[in-house]
């Protein structure tokens, strides 16, 4: 199960010009630093983003152990405790958002200050490149429930 859930949020590499919304500030010190930071997952600003996945991920597991072996019914309980005890609370994960629509209205009034932000577009395979050489990861958002 684990396996399967970390292929289908990994397998898809992009392969369009992928955008990043942020202020002009930002972008100042994207260029000077050369480097694109990312946030831990409880500051986005959207917190429920981050529930509405431990929720997601904790329903999927139930009952899981009773069709495993044992080393998955151990995975699955260690991924349960995870969620449990450190995935909100704890330091674990990090993002960094890209999208495909480099001029959105949403976009510009969730992540600017009016008149005040950038759209940087970036090479899908340079975006691949750094991922992989910093050993990160790259997954699609995917906002379709009858996927999750």
């Amino acid at each position: 199960m684990l396996n399967d859930l970390n292929v289908v949020l990994y397998e898809e590499k992009p392969s369009h010009e992928l955008y990043h919304y942020t202020s002009i500030d930002s972008l100042l010190s994207i260029v000077k630093d050369k480097a694109l930071w990312a946030t831990e997952l409880k500051y986005l600003n959207d917190s429920q983003e981050l529930r509405y996945f431990v929720d997601l991920m904790r329903d999927k597991t139930l009952g899981y152990d009773a069709f495993g072996n044992e080393a998955e019914i151990d995975a699955t309980n260690q991924l349960r405790s995870w969620i449990r005890d450190s995935f909100v609370d704890g330091a674990l994960v990090f993002t960094t958002s890209f999208t495909e629509k480099g001029n959105v209205l949403s976009q510009w009034r969730g992540y600017c200050e009016h008149g005040k932000g950038v759209s940087l577009g970036f090479d899908p395979g340079a975006i691949v490149v750094c991922a992989d050489q910093a050993s990160f990861r790259l997954g699609r958002c995917i906002y379709d429930l009858k996927r999750h």
